[in-house]
């Protein structure tokens, strides 16, 4: 996480030619999926999405850059670009922070990735009837065979009469 002190400096070159407000977004998500096709694991993936977005505001104007270069450099050359882009006048600014620490709602238990493969398959089979959706679709078409007896039948277990299974 960026620390207070390089916050107040990006904000502060972001305003530096004019801007009435600015904002710095911070991402990092780790991505986990599972792609079934006929009730089979087809893939497995595991990502990493990083990287600072900074918004500068002045009147109705709006610029927005992002950077994956997160080093101090990297991240005041991008508030630089988003100051030159709203290109009023150059002036000081100063940026007081004051932190504030909301409660965590919604607490992450498990991480995706630390859940079996098998598990989070029979996971994502019961959400199916949790959401109440109509039909669950065995195949997709993409598949050289299509449905398998076995997919079909693992679905039609899990469903029960709850769902219908095509």
């Amino acid at each position: 996480m960026l620390n207070k002190h390089i916050c107040s400096e990006i904000l502060a070159v972001a305003m530096s030619t004019g801007a009435d407000f600015a904002e710095i977004y911070q991402e990092l998500t780790r991505n986990n999926s599972i792609h079934l096709i006929d009730g089979k694991i087809d893939s497995v993936g595991d990502s990493v999405l990083s990287g600072v977005g900074i918004r500068a505001f002045l009147g109705t104007r709006t610029v927005y850059a992002t950077t994956t270069d997160i080093s101090r450099e990297g991240l005041l050359r991008c508030a630089a670009g988003v100051a030159d882009a709203i290109g009023q006048s150059k002036k000081a600014v100063s940026i007081h922070l004051t932190e504030r620490i909301f409660p965590n709602a919604h607490p992450v238990r498990r991480l995706p990735g630390d859940v079996a493969v098998k598990e989070r398959t029979d996971i994502l089979k019961e959400a199916c009837i949790a959401a109440k959706a109509d039909f669950v679709k065995t195949s997709t078409g993409f598949s050289k065979c299509g449905a398998t007896m076995e997919s079909v039948t693992t679905m039609l277990k899990a469903a029960g009469d709850q769902i219908k299974v095509k």
